[in-house]
């Protein structure tokens, strides 16, 4: 129905990812081009995206990191979070990124950096790819990679959603392997609201699955014809990025 417009699409992990969160917002988003609005929740997560840019990239010292969060917070989150009865997620979001930034010390001393916001771009089954690995480390005692995705999650709900998300690092793995010939030895991401780190070692069968899942998904937009809404109030009222679009029921 919309082939012309996906065969000139450039896809990522996040773009298929919509689709699965949402066909309907993946319709607003990619095919009509609604304006996107923005959230609380994005804007927190790029600043201290930001600021973990500046000291890898040597911008910055790491002593300086918490100042800088101090000075500028309010510069980058713009938007309010929502509003619980049992939970102040503007404090909690806060309170945990000034505490992870007041205890960094950059990274271990056998890894050094060899790439940060690495721009990706891949052919993945014959389609465009683009994607932004946060950062390469190379470990120096076996000359093996290691790829970093920094996440303002907390946790991941499930085993299922956690799998899901690595599918991510996966994608970006062919990257590591087109550029220095093997694939990375492990994947991480970097849960910085709560100073956790989940690590996966590379695993070949889940690259295959991660492959699976991305050109499966796109198979099905390409079918699609109805865009249906999925319900998630939370979602729908506080991450949706076009939100406001939706309501007037477009």
């Amino acid at each position: 129905m919309y082939d012309r417009i996906l065969d000139n699409m450039t896809w990522s992990f996040s773009r298929v990812n919509n689709y699965c969160t949402c066909p309907h917002v993946f319709k607003l988003l990619y095919i009509d081009k609604k304006p996107q609005i923005n959230n609380a929740f994005a804007e927190f997560g790029r600043f201290v995206h930001s600021l973990l840019e500046l000291y890898f990239k040597g911008k910055v010292e790491f002593f300086e990191l918490s100042q800088i969060y101090e000075d500028e917070y309010n510069l980058n989150v713009l938007h309010e979070f929502p509003e619980f009865e049992f939970c102040n997620l503007a404090k909690n979001y806060y309170e945990g990124g000034i505490n992870y930034l007041n205890s960094f010390e950059g990274i271990d001393d056998n890894l050094q950096v060899v790439g940060v916001e690495q721009k990706v771009n891949l052919t993945i089954n014959g389609r465009p790819f683009v994607g932004y690995i946060d950062l390469i480390l190379q470990d120096k005692t076996d000359g093996k990679y290691i790829i970093i995705d920094h996440k303002s999650k907390s946790k991941f709900k499930s085993k299922k959603e956690r799998e899901h998300y690595f599918f991510q690092l996966y994608l970006y793995s062919l990257y590591i392997k087109d550029t220095f010939g093997e694939y990375p030895k492990e994947l991480r991401f970097n849960m910085f609201r709560i100073g956790k780190l989940e690590i996966e070692q590379f695993d070949s069968k889940k690259l295959k699955k991660a492959l699976n899942w991305f050109n499966f998904t796109i198979d099905l937009i390409y079918f699609d014809t109805e865009f249906i809404k999925m319900k998630n109030q939370f979602y729908c009222e506080n991450l949706c990025s076009v939100r406001d679009v939706c309501k007037k029921g477009e």
